[in-house]
């Protein structure tokens, strides 16, 4: 086909593509980001919607730092401290709930940051 034989035409077909969707995005902007967002309004929830919010949070801590290389033994603390036998300890959600109800005006990803840091160490900027 000409087109997958031009490279000059694939290359506006890609270029077109890309500024349609910076159109769609300046008239259609997604909001991105948590304004206002607090622990309180987690408390508001389920008692298993928060612990979902918990277990998510804690585990994607745990993937961001497994993949910086940097941080095994804050992985190998975070399993350990969080889960039991390969199960969550409701113990320990509790213990981020107790915390996300003492700062309930702070977005409670740093909250449950906090806890972590608590149990496991500060996480170095490097």
């Amino acid at each position: 086909m000409y087109v997958d034989q031009n490279p000059s035409i694939m290359i506006n077909i890609k270029r077109l593509f890309t500024k349609g969707i910076l159109a769609t995005l300046a008239f259609y902007p997604q909001v991105s980001t948590a304004g206002g967002f607090t622990s309180a309004e987690v408390l508001n929830r389920e008692l298993e919607a928060q612990n979902s919010l918990f277990l998510t949070s804690i585990g994607m801590v745990g993937i961001v730092a497994m993949q910086t290389g940097q941080h095994d033994d804050k992985v190998d603390c975070i399993n350990d401290w969080y889960w039991v036998d390969g199960l969550v300890s409701e113990a320990k959600n509790d213990a981020i709930r107790v915390a996300v109800e003492s700062l309930s005006q702070v977005h409670p990803q740093a909250v449950i940051m906090a806890v972590i840091e608590r149990e496991c160490g500060l996480f170095a900027l490097n």
